[in-house]
């Protein structure tokens, strides 16, 4: 497996990935790892999956811990190559989680599987995220993650400018499942 992808330096700190992005770093917890892992399209009938991703921002140096993700849900659209979030569950988990919390979690982007092993974004995902920053309106930056089945891959969007910066590249065989930590 040829690991020449461009990628930032990533730890894996209880179980947790965690690398820098201009200054700060980003932590992806293992629930929401272990929960992406189960939805990979490892077989040539398995549909994309989905959902939306929450985090909570440290405010005293920016750093983001990626904790909750809805999975698919009953009213999605769900095909070997398509995922459409359509299921209001989605929002319906974010109110849930922000007003439980005092608002300390934000909605910062979607994530979704593609059926290749290490995935690149289409033209449908770039013009679904340009979708979903015209809507989240102060939310100018999202954060979107793709899920192939020998890698994962996190992009930071930016509405206001149509750019796309890829954050890292994680492979599944580097992250550390079902071990006691």
């Amino acid at each position: 497996m040829g690991k020449d992808f461009k990628t930032n330096t990533v730890k894996y700190v209880d179980r947790a990935v965690v690398f820098e992005n201009r200054g700060r770093q980003i932590k992806i917890c293992y629930e929401v790892l272990t929960m992406i892992e189960r939805h990979l399209q490892r077989s040539k009938i398995d549909c994309e999956a989905g959902g939306v991703l929450l985090v909570r921002e440290n405010v005293s140096n920016n750093n983001l811990i990626l904790e909750f993700a809805t999975e698919p849900m009953p009213g999605d659209k769900r095909s070997r190559n398509r995922f459409y979030r359509k299921d209001k569950g989605h929002v319906d988990f974010y109110k849930v989680i922000y007003e439980c919390n005092q608002g300390v979690y934000a909605y910062v982007g979607e994530w979704h599987t593609h059926p290749e092993a290490v995935p690149s974004y289409s033209i449908l995902d770039f013009n679904n995220w340009k979708k979903i920053g015209k809507e989240s309106g102060n939310n100018s930056r999202q954060i979107h993650l793709i899920a192939g089945y020998d890698a994962l891959r996190l992009w930071e969007f930016s509405y206001f400018e149509k750019n796309v910066m890829e954050l890292v590249t994680i492979f599944w065989d580097e992250v550390v499942f079902n071990e006691k930590v």
